[in-house]
């Protein structure tokens, strides 16, 4: 006897899957097949949630980018993670919905531009070891970003024991050299952002940027907060006054030395956290100027928050090599 009820939910499923790629004219070159349903998966199991803090250029507020993994569809023969942007970030001139998939240590992902899969992430990475990711940049010429290993570290999440590469980003626009250092936590991805690189090429856009990871939830690794100083998806919107930060944090990589710089003795308290979350520095209170010796601290993302009377004064974040 056929199930109409199982018929029904697949067929639903499909149309909405066909309509993302025909709303944003992405249709070309792809193959859709079928839905199918993994129990499965070293990255992006279905229900897996991202949360981001997405900031701006030229003004205070606080904002976040959210991403779910929330189907799976096969496309051109590879069963694909479909992860769906809320709130997207505008700047990094990628589609709110993405498709992903995962082969051995790796993750691929489908670039609409290209018509095809590149290379993401590769968790087993050695030392020293690099890959390319290659997407078609905003002036429609092919562009490509290296991204190599600095360093590996274990991180423990609830638990579990993951590989960290902490990396170094670059790419070569009009014979200059932009890096940017992160860190590629296996299952997880990049604790700055998902797709941490700048798809506009020599393209200026001076918006909306990802600024770390807030979140992190799948039914297997459960629920992770990297900031319990805030909530996963903390909002706040600045006035013109507190667009000028009273301190400033200055992070001295030569002889790794964070200086955080005071107007007046407020005797602020500065508070250090890892990317798990755990309290690794806590001052008592500090006026002028603070200088924290950090060299005892293992390569990774760091963050840094300054409170005054119980106020939040300054939040951020910060890689050591």
């Amino acid at each position: 006897m056929i199930d109409l009820k199982s018929l029904f939910k697949k067929l639903v499923s499909s149309i909405r899957s066909r309509l993302d790629l025909l709303v944003t004219g992405k249709t070309a070159g792809l193959i859709l097949v079928s839905i199918v349903y993994s129990s499965a998966q070293n990255f992006a199991p279905i229900g897996a949630e991202w949360h981001f803090e997405k900031r701006f250029a030229f003004r205070g507020d606080v904002d976040y980018v959210k991403i779910i993994c929330n189907d799976t569809i096969l496309i051109n023969g590879k069963l694909c993670q479909r992860l769906e942007k809320i709130n997207n970030i505008i700047c990094n001139n990628r589609p709110d919905v993405e498709y992903v998939f995962s082969n051995g240590d790796s993750v691929f992902l489908y670039d609409w531009r290209l018509k095809d899969f590149g290379l993401m992430y590769v968790f087993n990475a050695d030392l020293n070891e690099s890959w390319t990711i290659k997407f078609m940049g905003a002036n429609q010429i092919l562009d490509s970003i290296n991204v190599n290993v600095d360093s590996i570290s274990t991180m423990n999440i609830n638990g579990h024991a993951l590989r960290a590469l902490h990396v170094t980003y670059s790419q070569n626009v009009n014979n200059f050299e932009y890096t940017s250092q992160s860190t590629i936590l296996e299952k997880i991805g990049d604790l700055i952002y998902m797709f941490n690189w700048n798809a506009n090429g020599e393209l200026i856009c001076d918006g909306d940027y990802p600024a770390g990871i807030n979140c992190y939830s799948d039914n297997q690794i459960g629920f992770f907060n990297w900031n319990p100083m805030q909530d996963c998806d903390h909002v706040t919107v600045s006035s013109k006054e507190s667009m000028i930060s009273p301190v400033k944090m200055v992070f001295r990589e030569e002889d790794d030395q964070l200086i955080v710089l005071g107007q007046e003795e407020n005797f602020m308290h500065l508070y250090i956290t890892n990317s798990q979350g755990q309290f690794l520095y806590k001052s008592s209170g500090f006026g002028v100027q603070h200088q924290v010796d950090i060299s005892h601290f293992v390569s990774g993302i760091y963050f840094v928050q300054v409170h005054d009377n119980n106020k939040v004064i300054l939040s951020k974040s910060f890689v050591k090599r």
